[in-house]
């Protein structure tokens, strides 16, 4: 079925819109480590997956938006049910019937929920351009939000995972230069 240039933009808006608005439904009343409501570090990953996108030279829209509503719903099956009630997999197909199967598969493969370890999780994530886009967004939004963490020993606590975690980023080449930057930049700026 052709669908006009226009029709194609509006209906990737309202996919945008959708994958918000069950973001805000999931997500409601949970807190980021910083104490702001989980919406704001979805837009700050949002945000960061644009970003990447960009240098990237990703121009066609139809990916810009999947990437964007995956960045939206990555915390999603990991973080908004409780799985004695219901299963991965039906919440993983609810999500493909809510919005789409590539954003679905690209929220499963980020959920942690579904791997044994870490190796087995950012290989897996290494292997599609949209969870790698947005893993390392995730972990961008995660590196840079740590100077507004009040509590230091937590602070500090999540930036000794992030730097050791970062042998992963470089492994599986999930944009190790943007992660390395960042963590370098928090240091600086940590010990200041």
């Amino acid at each position: 079925m052709y669908i006009p240039p226009e029709q194609k933009v509006k209906i990737m808006s309202e996919l945008r819109a959708s994958a918000k608005r069950l973001a805000a439904r999931g997500h409601i009343n949970q807190r980021y480590n910083e104490g702001s409501y989980m919406e704001m570090h979805l837009e700050r990953v949002a945000v960061a997956a644009h970003g990447i996108a960009y240098r990237e030279k990703i121009t066609d829209q139809e990916l810009l938006d999947i990437i964007f509503c995956s960045a939206i719903m990555h915390d999603y099956l990991e973080d908004c049910f409780d799985y004695s009630f219901t299963s991965l997999e039906d919440e993983y197909k609810n999500l493909a019937k809510e919005l789409n199967k590539p954003i679905a598969n690209a929220v499963l493969i980020l959920s942690r929920n579904n791997y044994e370890s870490y190796d087995e999780y950012f290989k897996t994530v290494s292997e599609n351009i949209i969870t790698k886009i947005v893993k390392a967004a995730d972990r961008l939004s995660n590196i840079l939000s740590l100077p507004e963490l009040k509590i230091k020993k937590r602070r500090n606590t999540l930036l000794e995972k992030y730097k050791t975690q970062e042998e992963y980023f470089i492994k599986y080449n999930i944009y190790p230069e943007y992660i390395r930057r960042a963590i370098r930049e928090i240091e600086i700026m940590l010990k200041t």
